[in-house]
This record gives C-alpha cells, sequence and structure tokens, in this order.
C-alpha cells in the first residue's frame, strides 16, 4: 500500500500474518515484504500478466505461502470471465504458482489454508496436487478457522466440482 501500512481485510490484500514476515532477500533481491508488494502493485497496475510474470520469473523457490495466496488472491479479482479463468489452467506460469502452493501449504496457518481454498474454488481449479494439498492444509487447521475462514472453507468446497471434492 502506498501509505506503508499492513493490508488486511478485502480489498486491501493479503497480509499473511506471521506467516508473511520474512526479512531475508528473494530472488532479485527483493524481501519478501517488497515481493509481495510488488504483486499487489503489479495486479493494480498491469493487471493479470503483470501477476502472472512475476510469478513466472526467477526462483519459484522464493515464493513463500503469502507471496502464493496474494497472487492467487489478485489473480481471483482480475481472471473475471470463464475464458479467463478457463485459459489459467494452461498457462505455464499459473501451473508453476500452483506447483509452489503444494509444497508451501504444509504447515501454514489458517488464513493461507482458506485464502487458497478460496482461491482454488473461485478460478475453477482443477490440479489434483493443488486441491490435495489445500484438502490436507484446511484439514490440518480445522481447529484453527475463526467464523470468516470457516464460512470461507465452506463456500469453497460447496463452489468445487464433486470430482475435486472427492466425493464424485
Amino acid at each position: 500500500r502506498e501509505d506503508g501500512g499492513r493490508g488486511s481485510g478485502r480489498g486491501r490484500g493479503y497480509d499473511g500474518g506471521a506467516e508473511g514476515r520474512s526479512s531475508g532477500p528473494g530472488a532479485g533481491g527483493l524481501d519478501g515484504a517488497a515481493l509481495n508488494r510488488k504483486l499487489i502493485e503489479a495486479s493494480n497496475s498491469g493487471g493479470l500478466e503483470a501477476v502472472l510474470d512475476i510469478v513466472g520469473s526467477g526462483d519459484p523457490e522464493r515464493l513463500n505461502i503469502v507471496h502464493c495466496c496474494t497472487a492467487l488472491n489478485r489473480i481471483c479479482r482480475l481472471a473475471t470471465s470463464p475464458a479467463q479463468r478457463a485459459e489459467l489452467q494452461d498457462n505455464p506460469d499459473f501451473r508453476r504458482l500452483l506447483g509452489r502452493l503444494t509444497k508451501v501449504l504444509k504447515g501454514c496457518e489458517a488464513k493461507s489454508a482458506s485464502v487458497a481454498a478460496h482461491a482454488c474454488a473461485s478460478l475453477g481449479i482443477s490440479d489434483e496436487d493443488a486441491l490435495a494439498a489445500v484438502g490436507a492444509a484446511v484439514h490440518a487447521n480445522c481447529e484453527s478457522f475463526d467464523r470468516q475462514g470457516v464460512a470461507t472453507v465452506l463456500w469453497a468446497l460447496a463452489k468445487l466440482p464433486r470430482a475435486a471434492r472427492g466425493d464424485a
């Protein structure tokens, strides 16, 4: 944000709580907070392709759970048509993001699990590995969700196709 404040709530980005606080530099010399700001700025000024370009550039290991959730949250807001969401499924940068998400969801906090579940449902994700990782993260955090997290996860489960939920 321009005022330097930490984002929280709808429309202000994803903070990630303790998960998002990293001080070490990532690829390209950006620390965790700077990379998150870059993702938010790209979505605000450059749109969907700009976010995907950031995700696709550099070492994927630099993306932590907060970066992945921020990118997914922003992509959800930018990919508004069914055609855009369908095209994402085959986009190599988006596939890279989903691959990284499957790795960083292990041990995540409840907020990250709910953001990831919401994004998968909103974008119609069909990647089995990503959905399995989100399901495991939701299960691991089921006792930690606040009311908003419970509502978000329940909405996501209702929106996911039956096959993706595992009850087809």
